[in-house]
């Protein structure tokens, strides 16, 4: 006789940059031991392909992650923590103040977390001449390149050239996936100074998961002001997978 099959509940939410709705389940024991292995490792990396393989996993394969942008995929793996470990996550937040050597435990509830997306028109650029250029948010498979956290020159100018998406002028568009790396390249070095400190302005300020904290430190009675900024700082303040 065979064993008795565990029914699993579905959730909806919007995928922040597009707004399509995404069914999801919550994630089971076996992508809880994906997790935990990845986080176990230390490895951006592994961390990264973990989320990539729960999320395909909990949306029923209905989304590539890596065909968005790194804040919706952070966002969606929110989410599928949020059904399936809670809604508040413990945070241990150690006073910033020199000498202090105080900590508070805080409850943040993770269906306050957002993330603010500007307008398609702001991934946009005249860059004189009739001609202009559009970009694309980076990816998970950009971040596991790039060392994102990280913008060096060199570092943002080469992301910055494998995120242009078209480039058009004012009777032909040009798709960058059928020019090189060399060429999108070339293309910005031709870029004016001022110009290309828009772009970069971009890329400086993609959106991210975001939370603001501010408490009173119990030992020395100062504010203290935290701000919670990608998956990065709820991994490592956070026991992100337990209830």
């Amino acid at each position: 006789m065979p064993l008795p099959k565990l029914s699993t509940p579905f959730y909806e939410l919007k995928i922040p940059s597009t707004g399509e709705k995404v069914r999801y389940r919550p994630f089971l024991v076996r992508e809880e031991k994906i997790l935990l292995t990845a986080l176990e490792s230390e490895s951006t990396e592994a961390i990264l392909d973990a989320m990539c393989e729960v999320v395909r996993s909990c949306t029923e394969d209905k989304v590539d992650p890596t065909k968005y942008p790194l804040f919706d995929v952070q966002y969606i793996f929110l989410h599928l923590r949020l059904r399936s470990v809670g809604e508040t996550v413990e945070l241990n937040l150690p006073c910033t103040h020199e000498g202090c050597g105080g900590s508070i435990v805080y409850n943040l509830d993770l269906e306050k977390i957002k993330v603010d997306v500007p307008s398609e028109e702001s991934r946009k650029f005249e860059v004189g001449s009739g001609v202009g250029v559009i970009f694309r948010y980076p990816s998970i498979l950009d971040a596991k390149k790039y060392d994102t956290t990280e913008h060096t020159s060199s570092t943002l100018f080469s992301l910055m050239a494998d995120c242009i998406e078209t480039i058009y002028d004012e009777t032909e568009v040009y798709q960058a996936k059928d020019h090189t790396h060399e060429e999108l390249l070339s293309f910005l070095e031709s870029i004016s100074a001022k110009q290309l400190k828009k772009i970069m302005d971009m890329f400086e300020n993609v959106p991210v998961l975001k939370h603001e904290i501010s408490f009173t430190c119990p030992k020395c009675k100062k504010k203290v002001k935290y701000t919670l900024e990608g998956m990065e700082d709820f991994f490592e303040y956070a026991s992100f997978m337990k209830p």
